[in-house]
Parts: structure tokens; sequence; C-alpha cells
């Protein structure tokens, strides 16, 4: 009753006959006109203070800053190929880019066990210009980019709330499909096509003496299977004579 009275006053006050209402909320409005525009594109990126932070992180711990800005980039250009299926928003893609700056980090503690370490190092550091809800993210992205999937019994997955919990499940799949690319550390798949055909997805690397690389990504692409629920092939791009 209070709403439509202050319906019937806007109506009288600006002399109109009718007002019609959407089916959509205003967040939908908001969402579709920020696509529109292309403003989210901006917010899938990490800004020059997070990049810079993470970088000088992850080469304190010892991370090949090569390897691990090719696993930035691959796992973004997937999370952007894949946006029908996993259907994020924008601006988780720079957790995912963030995660592969320092999901080596762990190595400087021991090669054994390195995501937990890694895990532990992101979740107890400060991080400039990242909130607390996008450190615990990317820790918990470092802590599952080998090994088992995020689940419950995980007790850094079970202090995540429902939406955190699935950002974290549906990026960590892309994450280790990346790492997997550049298993080598020598940069060989030097171009990757990522589509999705007939519900399958099809990813076409282009690269000399990848065989590790695919092989790396294969593994990593049966996690991707169990939590999409979608066929997923790898195929070598053929080079001309």
């Amino acid at each position: 009753v209070p709403g439509a009275a202050v319906l019937l006053k806007v109506l009288e006050a600006f002399r109109m006959p009718a007002v019609y209402y959407s089916n959509a909320g205003v967040r939908d409005g908001i969402i579709a006109d920020l696509a529109s525009r292309g403003v989210g594109r901006a917010l899938s990126h990490l800004n020059r203070e997070q990049l810079l932070h993470v970088e000088g992180m992850a080469k304190k711990y010892g991370v090949p800053p090569k390897h691990a800005r090719r696993v930035a980039s691959l796992a973004h250009q997937l999370f952007e190929s894949l946006q029908p299926l996993h259907k994020l928003p924008p601006d988780c893609a720079k957790l995912l880019e963030a995660a592969a700056h320092l999901l080596d980090t762990g190595h400087f503690i021991s090669s054994a066990a390195h995501h937990k370490h890694s895990a532990y190092i992101v979740q107890n550091s400060d991080m400039p210009g990242f909130t607390v809800r996008e450190r615990i993210l990317v820790a918990a992205l470092c802590r599952f980019h080998r090994k088992a999937l995020p689940s419950a019994r995980y007790e850094m997955v079970q202090t995540l709330p429902l939406e955190d919990r699935h950002v974290v499940t549906f990026l960590t799949p892309l994450l280790r499909i990346a790492d997997g690319l550049d298993s080598g550390q020598e940069q060989k798949v030097e171009r990757m096509d990522c589509q999705i055909k007939n519900g399958a997805v099809v990813v076409t690397l282009e690269g000399e003496n990848i065989d590790l690389e695919l092989w790396a990504a294969e593994r990593a692409a049966e996690s991707f299977r169990q939590i999409y629920e979608a066929p997923l092939q790898f195929l070598r791009a053929r080079r001309l004579p």
C-alpha cells in the first residue's frame, strides 16, 4: 500500500495516466547497461596497484615472472571464452590473474604440498588494493590449483559464503588448465583458441614441442569435465609448411 501511494503521487505530479513495470530488477538493468558499454572488461583485469603488488610478491618468493604472466594470460583467455558456461561476473577474472602470479609462492617453503603453503602465504599477507574477500578467494584458488577439488570437507571452503564457493569451484579448473599449458615454464604454447561448439569445448593450441603441456593440460581437464559437466578437447593447430 505505501508503495502504491508513492506511485500515485508520482503519476499525479507528472500528470501521467499509467506506470509500467519490468519483470527484471534494477540489478539486471545495471548489468545489461555495463555490459553494453564494455565497463566490465576493465574490471576483469588487475589494476596497476594490484598488479605491481602481486608481481612484487611473486618475485619475493622466487616465482619465475614469465611463467606467472603466461599462466595469467592463458587463464584470462579461458575465462572470457568460457563465460557462457561459468556465467561469473567479469571482476572474477582478476582473481584468476592474481592466483596465477601467486600459486607457486609455496615452493619458497617446500615443494611438497606447495599449494597449501601458497594458500597460507596469500591468506596471511598484507595485499594492498585487495579486499579481504578477494585475498581469501585468491588464497583458495592457490590452495586448490592442484590435487583435491574445492569441497565442503575443507575448512577453507566451509568458511566461504555459498556464492564464493561457486566462484572458487568454477575458477579452479581454468587455473589448473592454464598452469598445465605452461608446465615446462618455457612458454611453448604460442597461441590458444578456445571455442564452445555444440556444448563441447575445443581448445586449439599452437606451438612446437608442446607434448608436456598437452599432457599436463589434459590431466587438469578432468577437473573441468567434472565441474562444468561438458566435454573438453585439446587440438594442435596445423602449421603450414
